[in-house]
């Protein structure tokens, strides 16, 4: 996916709006081996958008900024892409809270790098 539509046209309308805080509903179904979008979101791609959300929040509403996992239906794919979506919040000075849900997902499998909850 070409992150020209996130660059050109939702970052300057989050711009224009300015709003307190931005929430992302942090769906991976869009990804390229997801069954349902079709979309050919990379993990990569995912990772991409966070950091530019991410810098914009931090530009209009200092840095507030809130994610749920909403879903992906390919597990494999969910865990690189929730992976690269982590690490780029984790790698900022933000408190990362990862779910109980997650921890279990962890546990099973889907991800061992995840940051474990306080």
């Amino acid at each position: 996916m070409n992150l020209d539509i996130v660059k050109n046209k939702l970052i300057p309308e989050i711009q224009s709006f300015r709003p307190d805080l931005i929430i992302i509903s942090a769906g991976f179904d869009a990804h390229e081996d997801d069954p349902l979008a079709q979309m050919r979101v990379s993990s990569d791609c995912y990772g991409k958008m966070t950091s530019l959300i991410l810098k914009t929040a931090k530009e209009v509403c200092n840095g507030r900024l809130m994610s749920m996992l909403e879903g992906g239906y390919n597990l494999e794919a969910l865990s690189h892409c929730v992976t690269e979506h982590l690490k780029v919040l984790k790698d900022d000075t933000w408190t990362v809270f990862v779910s109980p849900l997650l921890e279990k997902l962890t546990v099973c499998g889907l991800n061992s790098n995840c940051i474990p909850p306080p």
